[in-house]
This record gives structure tokens, C-alpha cells and sequence, in this order.
């Protein structure tokens, strides 16, 4: 039995399934490598710094080398009542200045949560020392997003009512 040859439309229909297969495939690596630049699959135990084309994984156990201070804020939000709580962590200043990232009046800082919330805070919050990284609440490890809770990691601004610029789920830090 003799094999007949492919019809010139049979071959462009190959082709151009071929094409579209190449394309879906190039978007999928992209939009995976721009999921992994955002943080977007980080496990709960780290987030990742962002500087100076620099990325640097924080984990809990990074963090703790750091000298932690406590700050007690008002959390009040609009499913809560006002409450001062305690947290643990320390300062984005001391943060940046111990793990060696450069921060000056000329940066600010975007924090961005696997929730999506997005946020950012100026150099002079910064400085002043109203923006903190915090681990433990109570002397308590903040429980992570499917414990129901804010952390791992939190971002939160002290002398804010209503909390609204804190970043819970902290899963990425970009200076910028």
C-alpha cells in the first residue's frame, strides 16, 4: 500500500498547532519566572529581600541571629476591637543594616504579602523607626496564613490607626 503525502493545509494546520504549543509553553516559563521573582510559591518559613539586584532568602532562623526588640501597638481593625499587642521582631532599619542591605533618604521599601496586598513605605518611616518585622506575638511564633493567623512574618506600622498599611504574610521586601 502506497502512502499518500500530506496535503499542504494538513501541513500548515501541524505547523501552526506546533507554533501555538511554543508560544503557550514560552508564556507559562515567563509568567513562572515572574511568579518566582515575586515571591509567588514561597514556603512559610522565609520570605525573600529584594535589593540592588540582590535577593536574599530571610528565614525565622536568620532573623533570630538579629538582636529582636519588642514593640506594643494598637491593632484595631474593622473585624476587631482596639487591643495593645506585643510583638517581636525588630526595626526595617536594623533589619536592612544586618543583613547588609544598602538603604538611604533616596529608597523606600514594598512589602507584598501571598495575599496580594501590596504597600510601601518612605525613607523617613523607615529611619524613624515606625516600620517593624515581626515574628512572635506574645513571645509566640505568629501562626501562618492556614493557621489563620498574620505571619509567619508581618510588617507593621506603629502610630497607624486602623492598621491598614500592615503587610501580613509577608512574603516578599523589595528596596527600591
Amino acid at each position: 500500500m502506497k502512502k499518500r503525502p500530506l496535503k499542504k493545509s494538513t501541513l500548515i494546520v501541524i505547523a501552526t498547532v506546533v507554533a501555538l504549543a511554543l508560544v503557550v509553553a514560552t508564556l507559562a516559563m515567563l509568567n513562572g519566572r515572574d511568579q518566582l521573582r515575586a515571591g509567588v510559591g514561597i514556603k512559610d518559613g522565609s520570605f525573600r529581600l529584594l535589593s540592588s539586584n540582590e535577593t536574599t532568602m530571610v528565614t525565622l532562623a536568620r532573623l533570630q541571629k538579629l538582636p529582636a526588640r519588642t514593640v506594643t501597638v494598637t491593632l484595631d481593625t474593622s473585624t476587631t476591637t482596639a487591643r495593645q499587642v506585643s510583638y517581636t521582631g525588630l526595626p526595617l532599619r536594623e533589619l536592612f543594616t544586618g543583613l547588609g542591605v544598602p538603604f538611604t533618604r533616596d529608597n523606600y521599601c514594598v512589602a507584598r504579602g501571598s495575599d496580594g496586598f501590596t504597600t510601601s513605605y518612605l525613607a523617613d518611616e523607615v529611619e524613624r523607626d515606625d516600620i517593624w518585622l515581626v515574628y512572635a506575638q506574645d513571645g509566640k511564633a505568629l501562626p501562618g496564613r492556614s493557621q489563620n493567623g498574620f505571619g509567619p512574618f508581618l510588617i507593621v506600622t506603629r502610630g497607624e490607626q486602623f492598621s491598614q498599611r500592615w503587610c501580613k504574610y509577608l512574603q516578599t521586601l523589595t528596596v527600591k
